[in-house]
């Protein structure tokens, strides 16, 4: 199986080592940036399958960052990790708001996290 690659957004420097080593040890290929921008400024040169935010900012700044993400790079799904999920209508794209592919609460099971991230993979 081809490794999937993951771009990693995580503000806290020790969350995003925990969070990418779970993931390099379930066989994805990581690469982490820090902030919104430095994710935006990658997308530019390398497309990842999947695109893990997690950096608690207001929801419309998210929203603004994940539109701006879909447009350059519109087959990367989002999975946001937040203790605020966005509650949207089924009937409603995620493309059209600005919203993830797929949310995952706080707290969670890191043990899961493979299982979230190939979900969200798969278009769950």
């Amino acid at each position: 199986m081809e490794s999937r690659r993951i771009l990693l957004v995580e503000n806290l420097a020790t969350m995003g080592h925990v969070i990418g080593a779970y993931l390099m040890d379930a066989g994805f290929e990581i690469a982490r940036v820090t902030t919104p921008d430095e994710a935006t400024a990658r997308l530019g040169v390398q497309r990842p399958d999947l695109i893990i935010f997690n950096t608690g900012m207001p929801a419309e700044i998210k929203s603004s960052y994940i539109s701006q993400w879909r447009t350059v790079a519109p087959a990367t799904k989002i999975l946001e990790i937040s203790e605020y999920p966005l509650i949207i209508s089924p009937t409603v794209q995620p493309s059209e708001i600005g919203a993830a592919d797929m949310y995952v609460g706080i707290p969670f099971d890191f043990d899961r996290l493979p299982e979230f991230v190939a979900e969200c993979l798969a278009g769950g």
